[in-house]
């Protein structure tokens, strides 16, 4: 019984020092968007050039990327493509995110802001990974992309995303 109460005891000085740790290393919101923005302009910049070969007949001189969408649902024989982008992006978005986190702690947006992904345990697992980025990929899919506002809201008034606690990682500066 003794040991248990000094095990639990530890436990509660570790975490205690997590959450200084957490709060000294805590980054501006600021950045965090600005390296997500990054990763999500090289993501659709990847998904683009994947399917230049099918809204290449679309004249999209002077058009933004939101007319160029317009154009491409408008056509009747485009609209596949546009549904096939957004799988793509979903699926390319998860994979992107999972593997540079686990394998670098860092995504190339996160690199330029010097931030990294880091675990409460000693290494961020492959599951940890996964999780905390399940609603940046979830975006882009138009009835599940409340889980990824909802993300946001939990970033924005507690200074770490729900998904984060979930998987028990935090982002700092490296």
């Amino acid at each position: 019984m003794v040991n248990y109460m000094k095990n639990k005891e530890e436990d509660f000085y570790v975490r205690k020092d997590i959450r200084k740790l957490i709060q000294r290393n805590q980054n501006p919101i600021w950045r965090r968007v600005f390296a997500y923005v990054i990763d999500i302009l090289i993501l659709q910049f990847i998904v683009n050039i994947i399917f230049y070969n099918k809204i290449k007949y679309i004249k999209y001189d002077n058009l933004s990327i939101a007319d160029l969408y317009k154009a491409i649902e408008l056509t009747p024989e485009s609209k596949h493509v546009l549904i096939m982008m957004g799988i793509m992006l979903t699926i390319l978005s998860l994979v992107y995110f999972t593997l540079l986190e686990f394998k670098y702690r860092q995504t190339l947006g996160k690199m330029l802001f010097k931030i990294k992904v880091r675990s409460y345990s000693k290494k961020i697992t492959l599951l940890q990974a996964f999780i905390r980025n399940i609603p940046k990929s979830l975006m882009f899919i138009s009835y599940l992309n409340t889980i990824f506002i909802i993300d946001l809201f939990f970033l924005i008034f507690s200074g770490a995303r729900l998904f984060e606690r979930l998987s028990r990682t935090y982002v700092s500066k490296t």
